[in-house]
């Protein structure tokens, strides 16, 4: 039953929090509860959720526990460590994997260990330890155990965190403090501010009583440029428009709306996007790390804290957003929907100050917007931290992002960017631009190969490699090929039937490649139906196969569309020497003797894949048009930094089909 898990583990940060006592001294809380997956064992209960966090994935039993007690940790599965234990669920650890971990550990092994052999087998992003305490007299082979977690903490498969105490006024903070009235918050630490401690610093918050944060773009943040970004996702361009318009109609009615006054104005044909949309609003909502940060910090000195919001959702949505970024310890929720008071017209701070009977000096206001949480509080008497956008800090940091068109998907593109931070050129290419190159070909073709009924697809290498491990993830049920069809092969007049015919089509089949123009992996394979990102004009004397399809263009213009298709088809390409030939025998590629380019090469796109693997596995699906991509990539082009022109300086990409002779890659803009 445990093979369920393989798409569940893959990609995913996992933290495995042990139960030693220890763990308590520490502030892990925060830290555990930002990974995907946290598991936790047993009757370890969550005693303080600084030191434990607050949310549990999976919950590992060796013993018996009350279906009361599995309950207080709101766990998404329970597995037992043996069948022999009833706790109600259907997931056990086989008595194989425990008979090898203990012959492993040289003893019975713990479940602490058991578990993380049995991760270890499937395509994690990264694991934590947390209270594995290895040093207590139990039955275990503790000792053997501790060896083995030390093995993987040396080879980088896992990390056992053991301590990380309360930070102090010491400490350097992640914030820059700027002398304004409202004060701005910065999130990168290598600038340098003369007052950088000061928002660490346990001794200024004395004069404050009360701590109000801001939720959205100061807690939380969701991945749009704009909120009503979200109509779109969910319900088209049509349903952005008519949800609008009824959240304008209730706000002449009353002073601030609610959810459900929006949707009384709604048409009813959209009346069902109401429940999609507030799981949406869950489901995409993440943590501005930066700040939570601060919040847990100013949490740790004991200080009140509510959280302040105008926005129509109720409480309760609110109140789960916070909880699943892993933001809990606040005294109570203001939202304005439910006060019918706003932040915007200081009516929902006079509120505040007369629930809590505080003087409006005595509260520190934390948020985004420069009147809601900035003018409007200050000019009350509050104290004011406005914080920047992700999105603002994004173009600060990448200003020519901020010329592509202001539209919904190349929005959605831009902050699909947002906290993503990578040293290695190559990974940070694949991300960012190889991701745009191949993800909305293969939801095109995801879409093309239903409609047309086919069983199998023939990705054709080399350009085939990241395109088909990029489609695998999709899951589909299509069954995918991995094979060789060049122009060198097909200029060859050879009849590569043998090869074809051996490699496992089933069904109705179709080819998938990067580009062509006359074709020749149709020809080679004989396969008759062909998905293409894009078909160059055609020779004269060629014939367009009835069964071809573009995923982009099949015009002229096209090859003008792109400043540099050397750029494309390196960043669509395999980490593989070129192809000569097919062993008859074996099916294998006979590659060609790799030179010094190729080895750069091969070196580069290992990188250049596992960016764009990665863009995948964080981000939501952005159906990007033709138009949207060649936007993107061109904007990069004219936009290249001192870091761009050294990196690319050094590819060499092949002046003909046979690899005989190299140039510089042509990246900078050609005349159209």
């Amino acid at each position: 039953m445990l093979d369920n898990f393989q798409k569940f583990f893959n990609g995913k940060t996992v933290a495995i929090v042990g139960n030693s006592p220890k763990i308590l001294d520490n502030i892990f809380g925060g830290e555990i509860d930002n990974h995907d997956i946290i598991i936790r064992f047993n009757d370890g209960f969550i005693k303080n959720k600084d030191a434990q966090g607050s949310k549990t994935t999976i919950l590992i039993l060796s013993q018996e526990l009350s279906p009361s007690d599995i309950s207080k940790y709101k766990p998404l599965y329970v597995i037992n460590r043996s069948s022999n234990y009833n706790n109600g669920t259907i997931y056990a650890f086989p008595k194989q994997l425990r008979e090898e971990v203990s012959k492993k550990t040289k003893g019975v092994c713990s479940s602490g260990i058991l578990t993380l052999e049995w991760i270890l087998q499937y395509n994690f992003k990264s694991i934590d330890l947390y209270g594995f305490d290895l040093n207590y007299k139990t039955f275990h082979n503790l000792s053997e155990e501790r060896n083995i977690i030390f093995e993987y903490e040396k080879s980088g498969l896992v990390k056992n965190n053991k301590e990380k105490k309360k930070v102090t006024t010491k400490e350097t903070p992640k914030y820059i403090l700027q002398n304004n009235p409202i004060i701005k918050i910065n999130k990168t630490e290598e600038f340098k501010a003369q007052n950088k401690n000061f928002l660490f610093s346990e001794k200024y918050y004395e004069k404050f009583d009360l701590i109000s944060f801001d939720v959205f773009d100061t807690l939380l943040y969701r991945p749009f440029r704009y909120p009503n970004e979200l109509f779109e996702y969910i319900g088209g361009p049509q349903f952005r428009k008519e949800r609008r318009w009824a959240e304008r109609i209730s706000r002449l009615q009353c002073k601030e709306t609610t959810f459900d006054k929006i949707y009384n104005m709604i048409q009813p044909e959209y009346g069902d996007y109401k429940d999609i949309e507030m799981v949406t609003e869950i489901s995409l909502c993440k943590p501005y790390k930066e700040n939570v940060e601060l919040f847990n910090f100013i949490k740790s000195l004991g200080k009140k804290i509510i959280i302040t919001s105008d926005m129509y959702l109720p409480e309760s949505v609110i109140e789960m957003m916070l909880w699943q970024c892993g933001i809990n310890g606040y005294d109570k929720i203001y939202v304005s929907s439910e006060y019918g008071a706003k932040k915007s017209d200081g009516e929902l701070f006079d509120i505040i100050i007369k629930d809590y009977n505080v003087k409006p000096e005595k509260i520190l206001h934390i948020g985004d917007n420069k009147t809601s949480d900035g003018s409007v509080p200050y000019d009350k008497g509050i104290s004011v931290y406005n914080v920047e956008k992700k999105i603002d800090l994004l173009y600060k940091d990448k200003p020519f992002l901020k010329l592509l068109k202001d539209n919904y998907l190349n929005n959605l593109y831009v902050s699909s960017l947002i906290d993503y931070q990578e040293d290695n050129y190559w990974k940070r290419l694949g991300y960012m631009y190889g991701s745009v190159l191949v993800y909305p070909f293969m939801y095109w073709l995801r879409d093309e190969v239903v409609r047309n009924k086919i069983d199998t697809l023939v990705f054709v290498g080399r350009d085939g490699y990241i395109l088909k491990k990029v489609f695998e993830k999709l899951n589909t049920n299509i069954k995918c090929i991995y094979a060789y069809a060049n122009r060198r092969m097909a200029k060859s007049g050879k009849d590569y039937s043998y090869y074809f015919e051996n490699i496992g089509c089933e069904g109705k089949t179709a080819l998938v490649d990067s580009t062509t123009r006359d074709y020749s992996a149709q020809s080679t394979s004989k396969i008759k139906i062909g998905y293409y990102f894009w078909v160059r004009d055609p020779y004269k004397d060629t014939i367009v196969p009835e069964g071809c399809y573009s995923y982009s263009f099949v015009d002229r213009d096209a090859y003008s569309r792109i400043l540099s298709w050397e750029l494309v088809e390196t960043l669509v390409a395999s980490p593989e020497p070129p192809i000569q030939d097919i062993d008859e025998e074996t099916l294998q590629p006979i590659y060609a003797e790799i030179t010094p380019e190729e080895e750069f090469r091969i070196k580069i796109i290992t990188d250049i894949c596992e960016g764009i693997l990665e863009y995948g596995e964080k981000n939501i699906e952005i159906p990007l048009q033709p138009e949207n991509i060649f936007e993107i990539v061109n904007n990069f082009l004219t936009h290249l930094t001192l870091e761009d022109k050294e990196y690319l300086g050094q590819v060499n990409f092949a002046s003909d089909p046979s690899h005989s002779s190299y140039h510089k890659l042509v990246v900078h803009p050609k005349k159209r």
